[in-house]
């Protein structure tokens, strides 16, 4: 593992090669404070604490010198954009209200780089068209991206409600074609001679009514008496159950189906599966003996 190299600053003191050398010895002067620059800037960034190790060798050395020039520079930018900011600031508290500040606005113009004029341009623009409180481009950003999101979403909104326009249109285009080519739904007024024969018609059919009429009224009176709803569900639960009861019957009587009609017959037949039983018992027991000789 390679040596930590140390961190305290580069010694100004001359090598014995640079006493009889003037040229290292202004070398090793230069090299000693920039060093000296590089770990005073870098000691600003680590307040209280040490540096971290790094490796010194001149690449290091140069990247540092840059990084450290930069940041200077804009350092020393933001010092001049805060005073220009804070006299700006003072001069519009001290000045009238009412008083024409185009001369302020020269003046800052004028100290404006073309660059940077362009940029507050586009920043006032972008503030006044965005109506936004702030010019600063974070708010401005997220009021763009805000915006770009809005216009896609009105977008396809009008692309839908333009599709859903043409359909309606379509639609009702076929509507009043259809409406031009069915006939008339009103029905044709009668002529007189259907009038007529729908007058005798209807003459007739009263006829026959009061005919029904007074026949129903000579009807004797019926004998039945009212049967009413909960009557017929009654007789039909009671039939249900009387053919439950006749099945159940018909299932016993077929169990006796094989059996002699006669008493005779029925003592012999006891008797042939009394035998048939001992039979089976002689067997049984037979096969137990086998059974217990085969185990012993």
């Amino acid at each position: 593992m390679p040596p930590i190299p140390s961190l305290e600053p580069a010694s100004t003191d001359l090598t014995p090669t640079a006493l009889f050398s003037p040229s290292k010895a202004r070398q090793q002067r230069v090299l000693a404070q920039d060093w000296a620059h590089v770990e005073t800037w870098l000691s600003s960034h680590y307040p209280g604490r040490s540096i971290p190790p790094f490796e010194r060798n001149e690449e290091t050395l140069k990247a540092l010198l840059a990084l450290t020039k930069v940041n200077e520079r804009a350092d020393e930018e933001g010092r001049m954009l805060r005073a220009v900011e804070s006299e700006v600031v003072q001069k519009l508290r001290v000045g009238d209200e009412d008083s024409d500040p185009s001369g302020l606005l020269g003046t800052l113009r004028e100290a404006l780089t073309p660059a940077g004029e362009t940029a507050l341009t586009a920043l006032a623009g972008l503030g006044t068209e965005l109506a936004l409180p702030s010019t600063s481009p974070t708010v401005i950003a997220e009021s763009l991206i805000s915006l770009q999101s809005h216009i896609a979403t009105l977008s396809m909104h009008i692309r839908h409600l333009s599709a859903l326009h043409d359909h309606l249109t379509t639609t009702l285009e076929a509507l009043r074609q259809d409406l031009q080519d069915f006939p008339s739904s009103l029905p044709p007024a009668p002529s007189a001679t259907e009038t007529q024969s729908y007058a005798r018609a209807t003459k007739l059919l009263r006829t026959k009514i009061a005919e029904y009429n007074s026949r129903l009224s000579s009807l004797p009176p019926s004998t039945h008496p009212n049967v009413s709803i909960t009557a017929l569900i009654d007789a039909e639960a009671e039939v249900r159950a009387l053919r439950t009861r006749i099945e159940e019957l018909e299932q016993r009587v077929k169990a006796f189906g094989g059996l002699a009609g006669d008493r005779e017959g029925l003592r012999r037949m006891i008797g042939k599966m009394e035998s048939e039983l001992e039979a089976l018992k002689g067997r049984r027991e037979g096969l137990l003996v086998q059974l217990v000789r085969c185990r012993g």
